[in-house]
């Protein structure tokens, strides 16, 4: 597991500057708050078998990158997702007891509210984009969550009184969202491989007579309307990969 977790160097920054200004203790308590919303996380991959390929520790919190199908349940997702700020709740309570210091409090609400936001690549934005994905294809649900995420970065940054590190982490998230729009089309060809090698099946269908693959939503197999005639999933990815 030790291979696995990287300190990003702009956390090392952060962790520099709080230190070398004399907060040691809330920089503690905030790695400690770090620690257990990650270890939520964790542990409920572990228990649904998603592999972890890293754990970042990044300036706004820790982030467990998964090599894992992009079609997995989205109900396995949706848990992983949330026993994250569920755990942090849960450890900030037990700390509490020996720790009750208010800044403490305020460390612990200001990470779980900040967590919960719309930004890729946090939380928030992943149980937003679990919302659009059950209404939405995965394209359009990708590409939307890539736009609420960069409006909203976009809005605290030029609205956020100056702080540097909440200003660095900010700046770190935009950049974040730039760097994951270049890969919208690879993550979207993942998706349809992912589809066509490993043929799953849903229990729901769904017909789709204009707009091609696009149109294909997570946790649903298609049936496609294509020269008058109605065609599976299977036999429209297969004309689409072996082109």
């Amino acid at each position: 597991m030790n291979k696995k977790i990287y300190f990003h160097p702009v956390f090392i920054f952060c962790m520099m500057i709080m230190l070398i200004t004399g907060y040691i203790k809330p920089f503690l308590l905030l790695f400690s708050i770090f620690f257990i919303h990650e270890m939520g996380h964790i542990l409920a991959s572990q228990y649904y078998h998603w592999k972890i390929k890293k754990i970042m520790i990044l300036p706004f919190g820790g982030l467990t990158i998964f090599e894992e199908s992009l079609n997995r349940p989205m109900k396995e997702e949706f848990i992983i997702v949330i026993m994250g700020p569920i755990f942090q709740i849960l450890g900030f309570y037990i700390l509490s007891q020996w720790y009750p210091y208010p800044y403490f409090q305020k460390l612990h609400m200001f990470y779980l509210l900040f967590n919960l936001m719309p930004i890729y690549p946090l939380d928030g934005s992943k149980l937003l984009l679990l919302v659009f994905q059950k209404i939405l294809p995965f394209y359009t649900s990708y590409l939307n969550i890539l736009w609420v995420s960069f409006i909203f970065v976009s809005v605290l940054i030029l609205y956020m009184p100056f702080n540097l590190v909440l200003w660095i982490s900010l700046l770190f998230l935009l950049k974040s969202v730039f760097e994951e729009s270049k890969k919208i089309k690879l993550v979207f060809s993942k998706f349809l491989l992912e589809r066509y090698l490993n043929q799953y099946h849903f229990k729901k269908y769904e017909k789709i007579k204009k707009g091609g693959l696009k149109k294909m939503k997570r946790d649903k197999n298609h049936i496609f309307y294509l020269q008058n005639k109605w065609l599976t999933e299977t036999t429209i990815l297969k004309k689409w990969f072996d082109k």
